[in-house]
């Protein structure tokens, strides 16, 4: 039987990690902008998107990354939903994305054929920032 999802929020972060009581741990969530020290700039994502189960069965789910408008990741997976009427989060996959200038990143999913944008994130440059300003002086690189 074909299920149904519908799409309501995307995240982006660092990493997933899946603990031993079958939750997910986000790390290093992405806010409205990505901060980088210089580009071209590589950053690993994982994509996480928050979904509200419509009707169960199976579901082919398609995520996607466009950077300044260009696909540039994707990844297709076959979800089963047990029951209608709950939200859940689904990591979605990861990858390293690469960046050349300032612009936007967008997360998108397609279901049966319908693509929806569930995020944006800026990408932006901050020369200020670096591993070496936070660091105290004993440890700090030579």
């Amino acid at each position: 039987m074909t299920g149904s999802l519908t799409p309501l929020a995307g995240l982006l972060c660092d990493d997933v990690r899946f603990e031993a009581d079958g939750r997910y741990s986000l790390m290093g969530l992405v806010p409205a902008a990505l901060t980088v020290v210089a580009f071209p700039a590589r950053q690993r994502v994982h994509a996480v998107v928050l979904f509200r189960a419509d009707k169960p069965g199976t579901c082919v789910v398609g995520t996607g990354l466009r950077w300044r408008g260009e696909l540039r990741w994707q990844v297709e997976t076959e979800l089963e939903i047990t029951e209608a009427g709950g939200c859940t989060a689904v990591p979605m996959g990861n990858t390293v994305a690469g960046f050349d200038q300032e612009g936007e990143l967008a997360l998108e999913v397609t279901i049966n054929g319908k693509t929806t944008v569930v995020a944006t994130f800026g990408i932006q440059q901050d020369e200020t920032i670096s591993d070496e300003a936070e660091a105290p002086e004993s440890d700090r690189r030579t």
